[in-house]
């Protein structure tokens, strides 16, 4: 998958690919269990932001690996804290609904 994004950027064995999903439906997203396994076989997972008993967040992130090496960062963020977390030069919006 390759976006244009990063063209000056040499590859190595440890890039990723960086989502960000702006929705109000931050917890519906979480709630369900097998959301993230529409991107792949999964080989590991990290949810970072995940704290026992919290039920509303702003921002939301799954560090995923799958099962053929490919790594995803996925930022789920409500819209009106977008510009507190989206700090990225290679930033581009590819679908604004």
């Amino acid at each position: 998958m390759d976006l244009g994004l990063t063209q000056n950027v040499p590859k190595d064995d440890f890039q990723d690919y960086d989502i960000v999903f702006v929705t109000n439906f931050i917890e519906d997203i979480i709630s369900d269990t097998n959301y993230h396994k529409k991107f792949g076989d999964i080989l590991i997972m990290q949810k970072p932001n995940e704290f026992r008993n919290k039920t509303e967040y702003n921002c939301f992130a799954y560090l995923m690996q799958f099962q053929d090496l490919t790594r995803i960062d996925l930022r789920l963020i409500k819209p009106e804290f977008l510009e507190d977390y989206l700090d990225d030069a290679f930033s581009k919006v590819l679908l604004d609904k």
